[in-house]
């Protein structure tokens, strides 16, 4: 599947970060503007001029979703891989080329080293506040049933869900800040969703 990782800007171009499996791949559009081709229709007679770079290994059409008029739609597209770029790059003559090789190198070395926040990423925090949210629901109602033989249970857990907030304070603020690799704060948050998961299954019993 084609995830979107990230958008950076470079030169006032909007550039799309996707993955599929171990490849990363830019849209054409996007690719053609770092090119130096206002015009899409002039790198096409680039793409037929040079079928090489039609080749797989180079770049390939794929459905994915894309805005237009505003509705979603799914559209077959072409992609290029990471090889594909270098090849564009080398072949239009760019003067930018250099500039623009530079600035891709340096995304993808630290997307791989896992020092980039991915949209992904930033969605995590919000998911383990929303379990925190139907812990604190779960264990409300199980106090309002009056069985006093969960009250110990319960007052465990309470003190795990503080202890929760206190931890997603903290990988927040270092998310911020990036003070720790983005790697280690992703598998902090995921660490925390698994022993919430624990907890869920002790209240269902």
């Amino acid at each position: 599947m084609n995830q979107l990782l990230l958008t950076q800007d470079f030169q006032g171009v909007s550039v799309d970060f996707y993955r599929n499996q171990d490849e990363f791949l830019f849209t054409m559009e996007q690719v053609s503007q770092l090119a130096g081709y206002s015009d899409v229709s002039k790198f096409q007679r680039l793409l037929q001029n040079h079928p090489e770079l039609r080749e797989r290994r180079a770049s390939f059409l794929m459905k994915s979703e894309a805005l237009e008029g505003g509705v979603l739609k799914n559209r077959e597209r072409r992609f290029f891989t990471e090889e594909g770029l270098w090849e564009v790059l080398m072949v239009s003559g760019t003067p930018k080329g250099i500039e623009v090789r530079r600035f891709i190198a340096g995304v993808l070395k630290r997307l791989r080293k896992g020092e980039l926040i991915t949209d992904g990423m930033k969605s995590l925090p919000q998911k383990v506040e929303n379990s925190l949210v139907n812990l604190e629901t779960m264990a409300e109602k199980l106090l309002e049933s009056h069985d006093k033989a969960v009250l110990p249970g319960l007052e465990e857990i309470v003190k795990g869900m503080k202890e929760f907030e206190s931890r997603l304070q903290v990988i927040e603020k270092e998310m911020k800040e990036q003070t720790l690799a983005v790697s280690v704060t992703q598998k902090a948050m995921e660490d925390m969703m698994g022993e919430m998961d624990t907890i869920y299954e002790k209240l269902g019993n």
